[in-house]
């Protein structure tokens, strides 16, 4: 999950855009790639998300875009590649041989909405808040950071008066919303020293 999130944090720049340039790398030679999740946001912004296998490595890819004239730059294992219109972002994750793979991730003009958040945060303090959905459930994790006690405190009590159905697990407390239909789980994370925590909603599809 952590991987993950790094991937999403690093490929933030790239959702104002349209995605046409992701069709332009679909169609390189040993180049494929799998959608790993459904309606991603990030942020706000919608975005593709994917899993890629390359059978040439870096340099190999790195010629074949500059051969079908696609602008890109490279950045330790991330490669942005962009037109005038779109950009996309390819993190390689791993190398074999000649081959290479990771995570590629494309904007996209979906329209796309958040499950809703039954309780207040400061909207000051989100550092990231990524939304995906599987098979199973749809999941926003949101990240936070520069929380008081205090703060963090009220927020508890929210989801203390929302439900009583609540359980600990390891590193989280789980509060289960199972009224009017409701089938949610919302999971809070400890608060750092440095006032930092995640809250997770899933929603059971």
């Amino acid at each position: 999950m952590n991987k993950l999130l790094i991937a999403f944090s690093i490929s933030f720049f790239s959702v104002t855009a349209n995605s046409a340039v992701c069709n332009q790398i679909k169609n390189i030679e040993g180049f494929s790639s799998e959608a790993l999740f459904d309606n991603a946001i990030i942020n706000g912004k919608p975005l593709n998300y994917y899993s890629f296998v390359s059978e040439c490595n870096t340099s190999c890819l790195l010629k074949n875009l500059k051969k079908k004239g696609i602008s890109h730059s490279l950045n330790n294992n991330n490669i942005s590649i962009f037109d005038k219109y779109s950009v996309a972002t390819i993190i390689i994750d791993s190398s074999y041989r000649q081959s290479i793979s990771g995570y590629m991730t494309c904007s996209s003009t979906a329209k796309r909405k958040y499950v809703s958040n039954p309780i207040i945060l400061n909207n000051r303090k989100i550092t990231l808040d990524l939304q995906t959905t599987d098979y199973k459930n749809t999941t926003r994790t949101i990240n936070l950071e520069k929380y008081s006690k205090s703060g963090y405190s009220k927020i508890l009590g929210q989801l203390n008066r929302l439900t009583k159905n609540r359980e600990s697990t390891i590193g989280f407390v789980n509060y289960k919303l199972t009224s009017k239909g409701d089938k949610r789980v919302i999971k809070v994370s400890k608060l750092t020293p440095r006032g930092e925590f995640i809250f997770i909603i899933e929603e059971s599809r």
